[in-house]
């Protein structure tokens, strides 16, 4: 079982690659990115459940630009 340290060690991890893709232009994004990006946010939320955790703010934020880019 994972320990609690863990699995913020992987949200955080998740989250700084979410962030950096967030960040590309629309052109330099690939469809791997994309299946990667939907994959980073179904397990991010996962693990949010298994701590019982709301996202915080920045994490909602680089969700929501996410969802503008890709929408």
């Amino acid at each position: 079982m994972l320990k609690e340290e863990k699995i913020r060690e992987m949200i955080e991890e998740d989250l700084a690659w979410l962030e950096r893709f967030a960040g590309a232009l629309k052109t330099n994004i690939y469809k791997n990115d994309i299946v990667d990006a939907d994959r980073k946010i179904h397990r991010m939320s996962a693990l949010y459940e298994v701590l019982e955790e709301a996202p915080d703010e920045g994490a909602m934020y680089i969700i929501e630009v996410l969802k503008d880019k890709l929408g």
